[in-house]
C-alpha cells in the first residue's frame, strides 16, 4: 500500500545542471558539475524557486520566479505485510530521491512504524516506484519528495468446508463398528475414527473426494463422494465381513415395551388432539390406562388404584379436581400450562402421599418481551388471559379467569318448558388465577393463587312436603416459592397456603301462615385449612442424569357443621 508523492514547502531541488556554473559564487564551466540542494516554495501556479535562488543559480536573469513541475506516480510497488506478522495498522513516511529519469535513487525513513518489520517492507518496496521526472524551466531535474506506505493487516479469509457425517455398519447385521478408520483422497493417516457407536465427523473442502473406509474383520471399501460448499452430508457405510457365520440367523422384531413411568404432553400435543377442546388436562383422559366414574364424568382414575387415590397437583401443589362439575373445562386457564405430566403408575417420591397414579401441570414461564392478552366466548364458556412484564423492575404480572355458561344453557333449558312452581334447576361454575413473579438477582420470586366454585342443585317444587338440595364445592390456593442457584443446581423453598369446602344442603316446601315457600331444612358443611412447606435442590449430573433431594411438611386441619 502506498501513496502517491506530494509536493510539499520543504521539497528539496537537486540541479545537476552545467547552468550552475553561470552563477554567483559557483564554479566556473571549467570546473565539475556538482549537486546544489534548494527549497522550493508555494505559489498560486504551484511550486516554484525563489528569485534570489533563480539568479543564484543562473536559471532566471530577471529575478522572476522558475516554476517546477513535480513528478507523477507513473508504476506503484505495494509493500507486501510480512508474512507470519500479527498485529494493528501501521505507516512508515520515507524521503524518496527521484532522480531525472524518474527512478527511485535514495530512500529514507522519515518516520518509522513500531513493528520494525514494515519499516523494512516500505524500504524493500520503494526501489519499484516509478515516476515522471520532475521538470524546472523544461529540464529534468532530481528532486526528494514525501512518501507514505500505509499497511493493513490481511484479512484471513476462511476456508470454506464441507460437513460429512455418518455412521459405519457391518452389511446384513448392521451392527456399529467401533475404531474404524476413514482415509481421505489416498491419505497414509486416517482423517478420522468411529466412536463406539459407528458415528463420525469430519470436515472436508468443497468438491470431489473418495473415502476409504478400513475396519478389522471387514473388507476395505472406498466410497466417493460430492460435496458443495457449506454442504452437510450424512451417510451410513456399510462394510462386507470377511468371514460370515452359515449357522446366524437374524431375527428382526419390536423390542419388548417397558412399564411407562411418566408421559410428559407438550404445547400441541395438550391444545390440538382431538376431544380436548384446546383444554390441556383433558387429553389426560385419552391415555391408556385410565378410566372415569362413569361415562361423561371428566375425573380420570387411574385403573388398578381407588379414585382418591389418583393425586391431581399444579407446579407440585395439590387440588382437589381438575374440571368443574366433573363435567366442564379445567379449573386453571389453558394459557398458564405449558406441560402435562402423566404418572399412570407408582410417582415418584415427591408425591408420596399418592398411592395410584399422579397429574401434574407445569406452569408456563412468563413472557418478558411484550404484553399478552387473548379473550374467547363460545357456546360453552368464555375467559380472558393477560400478561404484562415490567422490563424495568423485573416483574411479570398475570391475571385469567374463565367463566362457563354451559350450566346455564342447561338450566335455562330445563326449566324452559316448566311452571315457577315445578322443581327448578341452578348450576353455576367460575375459577380464576393470578400470578406475581420478579427477578431477584440470578434468582426469582413467585406468588400464584388460585381458585375455583362449583355450584349445583335442584330447588323443591312449589308443593308442600316437596324436597330438593345442592351441592357448593370451593378452593383457594396461595403459593409462594423462591428458586437461585446453587452449587451448581436450583435450590427451590415455598410455602403454600389453602383452603377447601364442601356444603350439601337440603331445601324443603312449607306452608308459612298460608304461603308455600322453599325454606332450608338442613346442611352439612366440611372445611379444611391446610399449610405444607417444602425445600429442594436439583442439578444435572450428565444429559441423562439428574439428582433431585428434599423434603416437604403438611399440616391440615378440618371442621365439620351439621344442622
Amino acid at each position: 500500500m502506498s501513496v502517491p508523492p506530494a509536493v510539499r514547502l520543504w521539497l528539496a531541488l537537486i540541479l545537476l545542471s552545467g547552468a550552475t556554473s553561470r552563477a554567483q559564487g559557483v564554479p566556473s564551466t571549467t570546473s565539475a558539475p556538482r549537486a546544489v540542494e534548494v527549497d522550493v516554495h508555494a505559489t498560486d501556479a504551484g511550486q516554484a524557486l525563489s528569485a534570489e535562488d533563480a539568479v543564484r543559480l543562473g536559471l532566471s536573469s530577471d529575478g522572476g520566479d522558475t516554476s517546477l513541475v513535480p513528478p507523477g506516480l507513473t508504476a506503484d510497488a505495494p509493500a507486501a505485510w510480512p508474512e507470519g506478522l500479527e498485529g494493528t495498522p501501521g505507516e512508515v513516511e520515507l524521503e524518496l530521491l527521484v532522480d531525472v529519469e524518474g527512478r527511485v535513487a535514495e530512500a529514507k525513513v522519515v518516520r518509522a512504524a513500531v513493528e520494525a518489520r514494515l519499516t523494512d517492507a516500505a524500504l524493500a518496496a520503494a526501489p519499484g516506484l516509478r515516476f515522471t521526472p520532475a521538470t524546472l524551466g523544461g529540464v529534468p531535474v532530481a528532486v526528494r519528495l514525501p512518501f507514505v506506505y500505509r499497511f493493513t493487516p490481511p484479512v484471513q479469509v476462511p476456508a470454506a468446508t464441507t460437513h460429512l457425517t455418518g455412521e459405519v455398519r457391518a452389511r446384513g447385521t448392521r451392527r456399529p463398528l467401533s475404531d474404524a478408520a476413514l482415509f481421505l483422497d489416498g491419505a497414509s493417516e486416517p482423517a478420522t475414527t468411529t466412536d463406539a457407536q459407528g458415528r463420525f465427523t469430519l470436515d472436508v473442502t468443497p468438491g470431489a473426494h473418495t473415502l476409504e473406509v478400513r475396519a478389522p474383520g471387514h473388507e476395505t471399501t472406498a466410497f466417493p463422494e460430492t460435496l458443495t460448499q457449506g454442504q452437510t452430508l450424512q451417510v451410513v457405510y456399510r462394510l462386507q465381513p470377511r468371514e460370515v457365520n452359515p449357522y446366524e440367523t437374524v431375527v428382526r422384531d419390536e423390542r419388548p415395551r417397558t412399564e411407562v413411568t411418566r408421559i410428559s404432553l407438550h404445547e400441541q400435543e395438550i391444545r390440538e388432539v382431538p376431544g380436548t377442546m384446546g383444554d390441556p388436562f383433558r387429553v389426560v383422559m385419552l391415555m391408556p390406562g385410565v378410566g372415569s366414574l362413569a361415562s361423561g364424568i371428566s375425573y380420570p382414575v387411574v385403573r388398578g388404584s381407588q379414585p382418591a387415590a389418583t393425586g391431581f397437583f399444579l407446579d407440585g401443589v395439590r387440588i382437589p379436581m381438575l374440571y368443574h362439575l366433573l363435567l366442564g373445562p379445567a379449573v386453571v386457564h389453558p394459557d398458564f400450562i405449558d406441560t402435562v405430566d402423566f404418572y399412570p403408575g407408582t410417582p415418584p417420591v415427591q408425591y408420596g402421599r399418592v398411592l395410584g397414579g399422579a397429574v401434574e401441570g407445569r406452569l408456563s414461564r412468563p413472557r418478558e418481551d411484550r404484553l399478552h392478552f387473548t379473550a374467547y366466548a363460545d357456546l360453552i364458556n368464555a375467559g380472558g388471559f393477560i400478561e404484562q412484564p415490567f422490563e424495568s423492575t423485573g416483574t411479570s404480572v398475570s391475571l385469567a379467569g374463565r367463566v362457563s355458561y354451559t350450566a346455564l344453557l342447561i338450566s335455562l333449558a330445563a326449566n324452559a318448558f316448566q311452571s315457577k312452581e315445578a322443581e327448578q334447576v341452578h348450576a353455576g361454575f367460575w375459577d380464576y388465577q393470578a400470578r406475581v413473579e420478579q427477578k431477584v438477582g440470578q434468582g426469582r420470586l413467585r406468588l400464584f393463587a388460585l381458585g375455583s366454585s362449583d355450584d349445583v342443585g335442584i330447588s323443591p317444587e312449589m308443593k308442600l312436603g316437596s324436597d330438593g338440595g345442592g351441592v357448593v364445592s370451593r378452593f383457594h390456593r396461595i403459593d409462594l416459592r423462591g428458586t437461585h442457584p446453587v452449587a451448581e443446581g436450583e435450590g427451590e423453598v415455598g410455602i403454600t397456603l389453602g383452603w377447601d369446602g364442601l356444603g350439601l344442603n337440603g331445601e324443603q316446601t312449607r306452608d308459612t301462615g298460608g304461603t308455600l315457600a322453599r325454606e332450608k331444612v338442613g346442611e352439612y358443611g366440611l372445611s379444611q385449612v391446610s399449610v405444607a412447606a417444602r425445600a429442594g435442590w436439583r442439578r444435572a449430573l450428565t444429559s441423562s442424569l439428574d439428582l433431585a433431594v428434599g423434603g416437604d411438611v403438611e399440616h391440615r386441619r378440618s371442621a365439620t357443621t351439621l344442622t
